[in-house]
């Protein structure tokens, strides 16, 4: 399963804008569904909402789903990745639309309202930290609410940053 704008990079083996790169080429894998924005999958009891968050691949997807915390329901967020790392943003972009697409998934999700940030790497959310902070009878330190706006206006930041030096770059070409 995977988002309908990587199931060709997927099925083909490579990295996008990247094709004939052997260094960054891996085996090809059949995708047996493709999803979109609001797509559902359900495992069990439990049902994730696929959210496209375009940028880092183009075809990024992040997924919601409910849990109970006592007697609360939580939402908690998979946030696939918003960081720049091997992409180009100007010149020969990795992707079409990738300034576009980055800047669309920091606006989509610091508008959701999501109580636990989970990621792709421990450190995105402070895994650690917050499993070393669980007690019994304290408050769940995994739920913050903030902490998805927080963090994606720190990649905002960084993005631009990147954008700047990456446009600078090539200019001096």
């Amino acid at each position: 399963m995977a988002g309908e704008r990587d199931k060709p990079l997927l099925e083909g083996g490579y990295y996008p804008g990247d094709e004939k790169n052997e260094d960054l080429a891996f085996p090809a894998v059949k995708v047996d569904r493709a999803v979109k924005e609001g797509d559902k999958v359900t495992l069990g009891d439990t049902t994730l909402t696929a959210h496209a968050t375009p940028g880092h691949s183009p075809g990024c997807t992040s997924w919601e789903m409910t849990v109970k915390d006592g007697n609360q329901d939580r939402e908690v967020l998979f946030f696939c990745s918003g960081t720049v790392a091997l992409n180009r943003l100007v010149g020969q972009p990795t992707h079409a639309g990738i300034v576009d697409d980055y800047r669309a998934t920091y606006a989509k999700v610091k508008a959701m309202k999501i109580d636990v940030l989970l990621g792709p790497h421990p450190e995105v959310y402070g895994m650690q930290a917050k499993r070393a902070e669980m007690k019994d009878g304290a408050p769940n330190p995994f739920v913050k609410p903030g902490e998805l706006t927080t963090y994606a206006t720190s990649l905002s930041e960084d993005f631009d940053k990147q954008l700047a030096k990456q446009t600078a770059a090539l200019e001096k070409k």
